[in-house]
């Protein structure tokens, strides 16, 4: 394979709905890094300038990261789905290849079809959430890519953690377990984030593909994708993370939990509703 750049994110969709959303997560990323380099795989080419390049996939798989991770033209690669908002700067997760192969943040739930007690696995190993990967090319890591795109494909299966955790166990790659603000899924945890826990790097909003995709050349934000309380306390903590050049003593109060802000609009509905008469 040709070197390419040292580094760069990697985008892979297939379909009108995920090449919408991976033009607009594209776009999050680039105000987050204006230099980045960008690329996308895909079945629908754009022509969008927002990419660096776009590579055509080989077929219409619909788990396309596999491929594009295996054919990125980076020394270095962070693959990110289509539904992922970067926020800020995170060099770090290139940074981590000097000393590891592949990072990802580990998932949190323990559903019966993450996990076949056939395998015998420890439960210690953790399903990785593949919405963010980072990769650096080796020998090992390409055959690891390989051999993940190859038993998703002859199982049938339609999740592809269960594979990768397998291969996590058989394997043994040089692999790293991020935290969770890499790849913040759940978004109620905001909901009892502290500023000492620091300003989430990327959110990971799964419902988004299930909306209106919107216009492919306005960014995703925080507020559409998590609401306008949610995102207030997401700028809140921004505000006080110190190494983002915030001030730690700022409070970072928590947001009201949904029920009581469910109860707060339709109390507002209620006024204006009053007012009106």
């Amino acid at each position: 394979m040709t070197t390419g750049p040292e580094r760069g994110f990697v985008f892979a969709a297939t379909g009108e709905v995920y090449v919408t959303l991976a033009r607009r997560a594209a776009r999050t990323l680039r105000i987050a890094i204006p230099d980045a380099e960008i690329d996308l795989f895909t079945d629908t080419p754009t022509g969008d300038p927002v990419f660096s390049q776009e590579h055509a996939l080989s077929d219409g798989f619909f788990r396309p990261k596999m491929e594009a991770m295996r054919r990125s033209r980076f020394e270095r690669t962070i693959m990110l789905d289509a539904d992922i908002l970067v926020l800020t700067p995170i060099p770090e997760l290139f940074d981590i290849l000097d000393q590891y192969e592949m990072a990802g943040v580990a998932g949190i739930s323990r559903r019966r079809k993450f996990y076949d007690p056939k395998d015998r696995i420890p439960r210690a190993i953790p399903n990785v959430n593949t919405g963010v990967l980072a990769i650096r090319r080796t020998e090992a890591t390409q055959t690891f890519l390989g051999e993940w795109n190859r038993r998703v494909r002859e199982n049938g299966d339609r999740l592809d953690q269960p594979a990768f955790r397998k291969l996590l166990w058989e394997l043994k790659p040089k692999f790293l377990v991020l935290t969770q603000e890499y790849n913040l899924m759940y978004k109620n945890f905001l909901d009892i984030w502290f500023g000492e826990m620091g300003y989430p790097r990327v959110l990971h909003v799964a419902d988004l593909h299930r909306r209106p995709q919107g216009d492919p050349e306005t960014p995703l934000t925080p507020e559409e994708a998590l609401g306008r309380v949610r995102a207030n306390h997401l700028e809140r903590l921004r505000a006080a993370d110190w190494t983002l050049g915030g001030d730690p003593a700022l409070r970072t109060p928590l947001p009201p939990p949904p029920h009581v802000q469910s109860t707060r609009s339709l109390a507002r509905m209620l006024v204006q509703s009053i007012r009106k008469r």
